[in-house]
């Protein structure tokens, strides 16, 4: 064992150029043995992979926008796939975050129509013109409950 520790070690040029052509010529078998070691350790993978994004966080991060940013349709596609076979958990998802965050939902809200006065605006008047007859139904049913909730003091 030592004799092939030193050996690897004055030859580490030749080792890896052995170990790459070995790799090259054997894909599908070395993917396999991959394979069959991350199921094996399933656990001890996920903790070394959660350790190094933790001390690489820069790194990742980085690598993750020039991912997203070379692949943006796919991303997209992949996104817009996932809400369309998962509906339901996606909005009790997003139910249960405005619920337990209804300050900075509410927050986010303000900003963002303070921010866009003229877009919501104009958004306010499409749905308007869109829905006329809707509107004024609400807007006939608030009044009228008003009405009924004083006669009936």
């Amino acid at each position: 064992a030592a004799q092939q520790r030193a050996y690897r070690e004055a030859n580490k040029d030749k080792v890896a150029a052995q170990q790459r052509a070995y790799r090259e010529a054997n894909k599908d078998k070395v993917a396999a043995q991959k394979r069959a070691y991350r199921e094996a350790n399933k656990d001890k993978v996920a903790a070394q992979q959660r350790a190094y994004r933790e001390a690489n966080k820069d790194k990742v991060a980085a690598q993750r926008r020039a991912y997203y940013e070379a692949n943006k349709d796919k991303v997209a596609a992949q996104q817009r796939a996932y809400y369309e076979a998962n509906k339901d958990k996606v909005a009790a998802q997003k139910r249960a975050y405005r619920e337990a965050n209804k300050d900075k939902v509410a927050a986010q809200q303000r900003a963002y129509r303070e921010a866009n006065k003229d877009k919501v605006a104009a958004q306010q008047r499409a749905y308007y013109e869109a829905n006329k007859d809707k509107v004024a139904a609400q807007r006939r049913n608030q009044v009228f409950g008003e009405v009924r909730q004083h006669k009936s003091l």
